[in-house]
């Protein structure tokens, strides 16, 4: 089994790393990242947005800004995630995964970025 835990048995302040969705994929190289955590496992209900958002933020209760989103399974999973992280933080640490290196990247997102965007799209359509 992949170095994975139930968010709900540890209490150590070591940084994590929320799988959006646990599927058949090795995980492992993404444990130097931090403790393996699952928000969801297998098929998933994508038109349950509710339930989803329920479940992802009970299973990120406990995460820092230090924490990363590994991506993973339905779309609509990581875009709740990676919604719902950065709004509590105000920064999104992302893990992707790159099959030519069949290592994790780690992308860094944060409000002030997007508002950045924001601002000069709206600056650009007047």
């Amino acid at each position: 089994m992949d170095n994975i835990i139930d968010v709900n048995m540890t209490n150590e302040k070591l940084n994590k790393v929320y799988i959006a969705n646990r599927g058949g994929h090795n995980y492992t190289p993404a444990a130097r990242f931090g403790i393996l955590v699952p928000l969801t496992t297998g098929n998933i209900n994508p038109l349950q947005v509710d339930r989803l958002t329920y479940d992802i933020l009970e299973a990120t209760n406990e995460s820092t800004e230090h924490d990363f989103l590994l991506i993973s399974g339905h779309q609509i999973i990581n875009a709740l995630a990676a919604c719902l992280l950065l709004r509590k933080h105000h920064i999104l640490n992302m893990l992707i995964f790159n099959k030519h290196t069949n290592d994790y990247m780690v992308r860094t997102l944060t409000e002030e970025q997007i508002a950045g965007i924001v601002v000069k799209d709206n600056e650009v359509g007047e």
